[in-house]
């Protein structure tokens, strides 16, 4: 993908903080458990649900305690859970909105 290698990847920082740390962990968690992350990808299009690279550099990156887990490699994936995030909250918002027009009897049920 030719914009993800024109990003300067060299400009980022090499210092990662507390909030690396944790985002490794959870990620890490999440897919050994198997909760959260297959939920999250099968909103996505059948060609981009895979998110395998990012999920082998953050597994390498517990173990090993380098937290940097977002680069050239991963970015492609980390954008992929990014977006199959919003699109599960938003359903997630579009369900509560129906909910609640249901239940004060303001609209037809539909749907989604």
């Amino acid at each position: 993908m030719q914009a993800i290698d024109d990003f300067a990847w060299d400009s980022l920082s090499n210092e990662r903080g507390q909030g690396d740390r944790t985002l490794a962990k959870v990620l890490a968690a999440a897919a050994a458990t198997g909760t959260m992350i297959p939920d999250i990808t099968k909103l996505l299009p059948d060609n981009h649900q895979s998110i395998a690279t990012l999920l082998e550099v953050v597994n390498c990156a517990v173990i090993d305690k380098h937290y940097h887990i977002y680069n050239k490699d991963t970015a492609l994936d980390f954008h992929r859970l990014l977006v199959g995030t919003l699109i599960g909250w938003a359903r997630s918002l579009e369900n509560l909105t129906i909910a609640k027009m249901v239940s004060k009897g303001t609209s037809n049920e539909r749907s989604t």
